[in-house]
């Protein structure tokens, strides 16, 4: 089956949340960035990833991702703030452009294989990145 992955993006004051899924999630927070397509997100400007998930199963991520717009906004501040309490962009972390010298399985560390660490809660995930899209 096909992996896939649950994220919260945000707007830069932190008032506006987007919950979606995904089997690319590279090119699915490019395109929000970009706005490629015009909805939600763009119109409310949330440019900022700041939670994702990972699943081995695109349909754990689909039911996640259900699950997660029925919750209470503090409910999801609590679930971001957990697992990152600078309420980061982790679009960096993703690409694998934040690099730390200090260990190869660092989330958001690219490896010289060409594979990018990327974190979950309470797991490390390795997957390979997705190719960039043309227009980069």
């Amino acid at each position: 089956m096909k992996p896939g992955y649950t994220y919260i993006m945000t707007n830069k004051v932190r008032t506006t949340f987007y919950v979606g899924v995904t089997s690319d999630l590279v090119r699915r927070i490019w395109q929000h960035r970009e706005t490629e397509t015009k909805g939600f997100a763009s119109r409310y400007n949330v440019r900022h990833l700041v939670w994702y998930e990972c699943f081995d199963d695109i349909r754990e991520a689909i039911s996640r991702e259900k699950n997660l717009k029925n919750w209470q906004r503090d409910w999801k501040v609590d679930l971001v703030a957990k697992f990152n309490p600078e309420w980061c962009d982790l679009y960096s972390d993703i690409l694998g452009l934040r690099q730390d010298a200090s260990s190869p399985e660092t989330p958001g560390q690219a490896r010289s294989d060409g594979v990018c660490v990327v974190r979950a809660p309470g797991t490390l995930s390795i997957v390979t990145p997705a190719s960039e899209p043309e227009s980069l």
